[in-house]
């Protein structure tokens, strides 16, 4: 039997550029996987979402802008409103126009005619016609049951107060009695006041239940 002879292993097969290009690429590294294009609707999706945050910016930046232009006008110029800058005027109107509404819806049986007289001093407008209407049937009505009626004014809000107008929102309680053994009676009432200022003096111009 002979000797067994040295094998010297060979050198494993170097790849053909054509071979390297298949498993590696055109320039021998690995290739770098490339994200398919957007279908159209994804890319239309896009381009919505885009627009509409830029309306949202530009509607944002509207309503800061018209907040700014009416804080502006609530505080200066001609058309202010002085019931958020000016508390001695709002309070003497709060005090004028609560004597008011005392006088109008207070009276009784006994002083009628100076209880108009008094109603008919702190009215202006439309409302003076009011009182004839509001007297008329206590004249009756009031002397028939002895009654008598005094106004008081818990609340009051002041909403608008511009030069000689103004607009209040006013709780009114009436307490009285009525008949010769004195039964209790009253009514309460929220009521909007548009007052106008006459030579001066703020007197009531409308009044609304609300």
């Amino acid at each position: 039997m002979s000797a067994p002879r040295n094998v010297t292993p060979s050198a494993p097969p170097v790849p053909s550029p054509a071979d390297a290009a298949r498993v590696n690429g055109p320039t021998g590294t690995v290739p770098t996987p490339v994200a398919p294009p957007a279908p159209p609707a994804d890319r239309r999706a896009t381009r919505l979402l885009t627009v509409l945050a830029v309306l949202a910016v530009l509607l944002l930046a509207a309503a800061v802008l018209l907040g700014v232009a009416w804080g502006a006008q609530r505080h200066s110029g001609p058309r202010a409103n002085q019931a958020f800058t000016d508390g001695g005027a709002t309070a003497a109107l709060v005090g004028e126009v609560t004597n008011a509404v005392i006088a109008v819806y207070s009276y009784d049986y006994t002083t009628l005619p100076a209880n108009e007289a008094a109603a008919k001093a702190v009215v202006t407008g439309r409302y003076a016609s009011e009182i004839d209407r509001l007297f008329a049937p206590l004249k009756q009505v009031a002397v028939a049951q002895q009654a008598s009626m005094r106004a008081t004014v818990p609340a009051a809000a002041v909403s608008l107060l511009q030069g000689d107008r103004a607009r209040l929102l006013m709780m009114v309680d009436q307490a009285g009695v009525h008949g010769t053994d004195k039964q209790p009676t009253g009514a309460s009432a929220r009521l909007m006041i548009d007052a106008q200022r006459v030579e001066g003096h703020w007197k009531i111009a409308e009044v609304t239940p609300e």
